[in-house]
């Protein structure tokens, strides 16, 4: 009898067209749209290319490449960092070096100017982009350590070859990454957090079934009261059926993300798999919960979940990536709670960390907020009698 009822089920749910929208389809039109957003955005900002450097001094009778080998370390310097494909270094004079930068052919004006300790150099630049901030990072680092080893020289000479070694031994402009912890697109975290809300609104199929078995809520309810099932292994059948077309569902979202739209997520699958199925049977509890706990009309409960569900979402990172950072701040015991923000960090903590420490406590915490939920649920539906049907 279990498995007829969690059949026919199944098949209840599969035909009901407008949970299908919102728990199936509605989540990969977001997907898309977060695809077409960001995508450029990453290839624009975040691809590291060569930085263009033009060299010059304040004063134009003065030769900038005659200047600069003059100074052994600053000439090291640049001519490392332009044979490693970093930087492209021109030379020219004051007045060419405004306009070339004026006119976007470089990223920025290296600006020497002679003085009796050695030289001074500022950097003028005709925007704020991320080769920008590279190239002001990279020259501000050669500045502080040309300093330290300067007054290393003057105070300790005996010291000058462990300072240069304890300066520079930690350096690296390239940083070999494991492909389990990977440097991630920073925009990854919307997926992360789309990848919530559709576990999320599973709580609509939970309501739905609560609606089914509830007298008091539709005649379909009420013929089902009169027949002689068990009702605990109604409840449980739906509540399997209602997971299984949750599972079927993400399966499918996570299928477009990765081979339609080319989102990376790790090799994994596995553990995601887990985590979507932990993350559905928390979901489908949170709708029974609201439909057995709020009392009212049906179309009432749906309202108040919705505002609940895209409420937690929102403070997960949904509508504003950072969001999640902020309240961790401000109250970080508050993400720890949030299912929303559970689940997400989940699939996170799969893409971003060989240390499975973070995934554990997210399946631990999804799994205490189901039983919770599923509890309070089975306790209120066993108390429910009806005076007549």
């Amino acid at each position: 009898m279990f498995w007829h009822l969690y059949k026919c089920r199944v098949k209840i749910l599969l035909h009901n067209k407008y949970l299908l929208f919102w728990i199936g389809v509605f989540p990969i039109l977001l997907g898309t749209f977060f695809h077409m957003a960001f995508s450029e955005i990453t290839e624009k900002s975040e691809s590291l290319e060569t930085i263009g450097v033009v060299v010059t001094t304040e004063e134009n009778n003065t030769d900038a490449e005659k200047l600069t080998k003059e100074y052994e370390g600053f000439y090291s310097f640049i001519s490392t960092m332009e044979e490693q494909g970093y930087f492209e270094v021109s030379y020219a004079s004051y007045e060419d070096a405004m306009n070339v930068v004026s006119e976007d052919e470089a990223d920025g004006a290296l600006v020497l100017t002679k003085t009796e300790n050695g030289i001074d150099m500022s950097l003028v630049f005709a925007g704020s982009g991320m080769n920008e901030t590279i190239l002001k990072n990279m020259i501000n680092t050669y500045k502080y350590g040309e300093k330290v080893i300067t007054e290393a020289a003057m105070t300790n000479p005996a010291a000058l070859e462990s300072v240069i070694d304890e300066l520079y031994s930690e350096v690296s402009v390239n940083k070999e990454i494991s492909l389990n912890a990977k440097n991630m697109d920073i925009y990854n975290q919307y997926y992360f957090a789309l990848f919530a809300m559709t576990c999320m609104f599973g709580a609509s199929i939970g309501l739905l079934n609560t609606e089914h078995c509830q007298a008091d809520q539709s005649t379909v309810a009420v013929r089902r009261a009169a027949s002689p099932t068990k009702k605990m292994a109604m409840v449980l059948s739906e509540y399997l059926a209602a997971v299984t077309i949750m599972e079927l569902l993400f399966v499918i979202l996570a299928a477009y993300l990765v081979l339609v739209l080319g989102v990376d997520l790790g090799n994994r699958y596995g553990l995601i798999a887990l985590a979507s199925f932990v993350a559905s049977l928390l979901g489908v509890a949170l709708g029974y919960f609201f439909g057995v706990v709020i009392k009212g009309k049906q179309s009432a409960k749906e309202g108040i979940q919705m505002a609940v569900i895209l409420f937690l979402n929102f403070l997960a990172g949904l509508m504003v990536g950072n969001m999640k950072f902020i309240i961790e701040k401000a109250c970080p015991v508050f993400n720890r709670i949030n299912p929303a923000a559970i689940i997400s960090d989940c699939f996170y903590s799969i893409c971003a960390y060989d240390d499975l420490s973070m995934y554990v406590r997210c399946i631990i915490s999804m799994g205490i907020w189901t039983v919770l939920l599923a509890t309070v649920s089975i306790m209120v539906l066993r108390r429910e009698k009806y005076a007549n049907l």
